[in-house]
């Protein structure tokens, strides 16, 4: 599983990753990957976001190979994998990691989405992308990312900022994102947690991953709840209209995962 793929219709399968976590944004990806990284059958990554299967594909798989570290990776570590949670909502990501690494474990962790939202928010709030106050933010959204939306799909740009940092409630949609990612890969080849069991379970969402993954089971150390930004709670109204806005998007998902992996969606967890 870690080591490299052979070569398929494109030549592209050059050192690839073992997993991928894919997202989604603020949904506890930091706290599995450093869990996985620690592993001592992983060789980490230079960096948890790679993001080439969405800003940098077109630098090309030996780029990729020296960021995933292909070449430390040995007998006692032949695993690696990284952690960009854009690639679950990028629409290119499905068909080039398809293309590029098809043999990959690929990992999912979802957050109720109205508190996933609103981390986002203030997360570009935080970074410098976003200047509106929470209401009007969401309002204009789709206003913003629409049209690159539309280009991405197209390939016209591979860059899309409003898309990518301003996407408050359409990365909350999680079916549509998912089923964009079934169409490329069996049910088998990915997992699908919950972030709200990660952070309640850690030591049993971890087991959970690196069963997943082929890793063998080591005494791995606590899981942390990084790069968690503290912001005050969301307007109630807003919330309010969230929470009803989501309700047809998660009974979707929850068909999906019942159809799909013959999971349930836990409710009880994003009350």
């Amino acid at each position: 599983m870690g080591s490299a793929q052979p070569a398929g219709p494109r030549g592209r399968f050059v050192n690839a990753p073992s997993f991928l976590i894919l997202g989604t944004m603020k949904g506890g990806t930091t706290s599995l990957f450093d869990h996985l990284a620690r592993h001592p059958s992983v060789t980490p990554p230079v960096t948890k976001e790679i993001h080439f299967f969405d800003l940098g594909f077109r630098r090309g798989v030996e780029w990729y190979a020296t960021q995933l570290r292909a070449a430390d990776r040995s007998a006692q570590s032949p695993f690696t994998g990284e952690a960009t949670p854009y690639y679950l909502f990028h629409p290119a990501a499905p068909r080039r990691v398809a293309e590029t690494c098809p043999l990959a474990r690929l990992i999912v962790l979802l957050r109720e989405p109205v508190a996933r939202a609103f981390s986002h928010y203030h997360h570009a709030v935080r970074h410098g992308f976003e200047v509106l106050a929470p209401e009007p933010a969401f309002a204009a959204e789709e206003e913003r990312i629409g049209l690159q939306r539309r280009l991405l799909l197209e390939g016209a740009i591979e860059d899309a900022p409003a898309f990518q940092h301003l996407s408050y409630q359409a990365r909350g949609r999680y079916a549509e994102q998912l089923e964009a990612w079934l169409e490329r890969f069996p049910p088998r080849q990915i997992l699908v947690l919950q972030s709200e069991r990660l952070f309640r379970h850690p030591a049993e969402a971890c087991r959970q991953a690196r069963a997943f993954v082929g890793l063998p089971d080591f005494e791995a150390p606590p899981v942390g709840k990084l790069n968690a930004g503290a912001h005050p709670p969301p307007p109630h109204r807003l919330a309010e209209a969230l929470r009803k806005e989501f309700e047809p998007a998660n009974d979707r998902l929850a068909r999906l995962l019942k159809a799909q992996w013959n999971q349930e969606l836990d409710f009880s967890l994003w009350g």
